[in-house]
């Protein structure tokens, strides 16, 4: 049903003349779960569109219309790609390639290295075996990445534990994949350094402690706490054969000393303890001195052991047995990799919205007509944007579309 509708709707797109409305059908239906099952009986209809779209493509590229020219393309790449069809670049398509690797080489020269990005993003989103930016644009990227991240610095933390909560957070921003920011250490932090912002990540242990809560039990236990004398059960035992028996064994002898029971209170002591640090923190702008972001983290633990009270009674003898607990420090030094982590997840929720920082410059800087600032703020924005997020690929496309502006 789902194809008929399909097949339906495309067509009679197609016979009014409406081929945009056809590939808004062609589009909308890739994304449902029949096109998989009919994709080589879609080919047939929809194979054509993509020459129609080279043919849009190639004429907007004559007439000097690039950013028409590119969506044209595009669109013809999204069919072919979707269908699985084979994709040799048309005549028109080779020529606009052309011209994006010639423009590529061109910013490239004149040190406009976020334009050529842009370039090889496009030469690479409408033919993705083309060889240039499989070879230049990972380095590019890499480049791109490090200028467009906050830069971020960690100072030591005051109070108990905070050189080591400061010391977690650092291990952990550097072995970090978050596109957002990056940790500057050493000479880096003050010189030399590209981001958007610099950001100083400062804090303070504010609560460090160690609570440990004894609670005793009761066990009564019967134990030897003596011996008296008195009848050998072994001998009872060879009186109680038969004659032919006991002829056997050798007599034990009939007294011996026998063991005296009695019920002794051992006091075990259950002791549980909780440690809980709690740290404050900020980001401060070292260039205007403004804080812009403080919280508060609070991380705690709980370790449980269990020790025996000295006791004697007789001849019995209970040692005191220590509840097998970590010393405090230990507990709370435990605790500085669980603060850091939570800090990491808070700076990275509220870097999550740099990418918008980025489009919202863009769109300033295109409103100013300063084109080539806005193609940087857009390639800035994809960059630190999520992979995952369907965000992503709209920032991509978005600048391809300023690069062609320019």
């Amino acid at each position: 049903v789902a194809t008929g509708l399909f097949e339906q709707n495309f067509w009679q797109a197609l016979v009014d003349g409406r081929p945009e409305d056809a590939y808004a059908v062609f589009y909308d239906f890739v994304r449902t779960p029949a096109f998989e099952a009919h994709r080589s009986q879609i080919a047939l209809d929809a194979g054509d569109l993509a020459e129609y779209y080279d043919a849009l493509g190639e004429t907007a590229r004559r007439e000097g219309r690039w950013l028409e020219s590119y969506q044209a393309f595009q669109k013809a790449s999204f069919v072919r790609t979707s269908l699985r069809l084979p994709f040799t670049p048309s005549p028109g398509l080779e020529r606009f390639l052309g011209e994006m690797e010639r423009r590529y080489r061109a910013a490239d020269r004149r040190g406009e290295q976020a334009a050529a990005f842009a370039y090889l993003s496009v030469i690479e989103s409408l033919y993705p075996k083309h060889v240039l930016p499989g070879e230049q644009k990972p380095p590019r990227e890499q480049a791109l990445g490090m200028q467009a991240a906050v830069n971020l610095s960690v100072d030591a933390f005051t109070g108990e534990q905070g050189q080591s909560v400061s010391e977690e957070l650092r291990q952990r921003l550097r072995a970090s994949d978050a596109r957002q920011y990056r940790l500057v250490e050493g000479a880096a932090v003050t010189e030399g350094d590209t981001g958007v912002q610099r950001y100083i990540v400062q804090g303070q242990i504010t609560g460090a402690a160690v609570q440990r809560q004894p609670n005793e039990r009761t066990e009564l236990r019967s134990v030897v706490v003596g011996t008296e004398p008195g009848t050998n059960p072994a001998y009872s035992e060879w009186k109680n054969l038969e004659r032919s028996e006991r002829a056997k064994v050798a007599e034990p002898p009939k007294a011996a000393n026998l063991p005296v029971y009695e019920y002794v209170s051992l006091t075990h002591i259950d002791v549980v303890s909780e440690a809980e640090l709690t740290v404050d923190f900020h980001l401060t702008d070292p260039s205007t001195g403004a804080e812009r972001l403080r919280d508060q983290v609070e991380v705690r633990s709980v370790a449980e052991g269990s020790g025996i009270a000295p006791v004697t009674r007789g001849e019995f003898t209970q040692a005191a047995v220590a509840a097998d607990l970590p010393p405090a420090d230990t507990q709370l030094m435990a605790l500085s990799g669980d603060a850091a982590l939570r800090i990491d997840e808070q700076l990275s929720q509220w870097f999550g919205d740099l990418d918008r920082y980025y489009v919202d410059r863009a769109a300033a800087f295109g409103a100013d007509g300063e084109g080539a600032d806005a193609v940087q703020a857009w390639v800035f924005a994809y960059l630190v944007s999520d992979p995952e997020q369907e965000r992503h690929s709209g920032l991509r496309t978005a600048m391809e579309e300023a690069v062609l502006a320019l």
